[in-house]
């Protein structure tokens, strides 16, 4: 019997294989290669606006004429956006942003400055006021 139960429980060993340094450095690619989950997320959220922008891009001819004169102005392709807005856009495209930290000290010295300013005028306005009371209208 008992020859029998040591049979039955056999332990069950598993090798385990090395790994290589070839095959840990394309276990490191393989992980770099992956999208991270925000751009993933991101990029499904803006196919609505790709499509908007697209759509918003289109040209369309509002009355179609023969070859006149007349026919050529009113014949013109016209664009769905107005130019004022993809004119806009381009040029907020060709400026140069500054980084997040300067942008939120230059914020801070504006309000400080803004801050400074009116103490100031309100300051002056009260003497002003003084003077005006005191001596004038006495």
């Amino acid at each position: 019997m008992a020859d029998g139960d040591k049979s039955k429980k056999k332990k069950l060993v598993v090798v385990r294989k090395r790994e290589t340094v070839r095959e840990r450095a394309d276990k490191g690619t393989r992980k770099s290669d992956r999208i991270p989950r925000t751009k993933r997320i991101a990029s499904t959220a803006i196919k609505p606006v790709t499509k908007a922008r697209k759509l918003l891009r289109k040209e369309f001819t509002p009355i179609k004429t023969g070859n006149s004169k007349i026919g050529k102005a009113l014949g013109k392709k016209r664009s769905i956006t107005p130019s004022y807005f993809v004119l806009s856009y381009r040029e907020l495209r060709k400026v140069t942003w500054p980084p997040r930290k300067t942008a939120a000290k230059l914020t801070l010295a504006v309000a400080l400055f803004s801050v400074f300013l009116a103490t100031m005028v309100k300051l002056l306005d009260l003497g002003f006021d003084k003077l005006f009371k005191d001596v004038i209208l006495k």
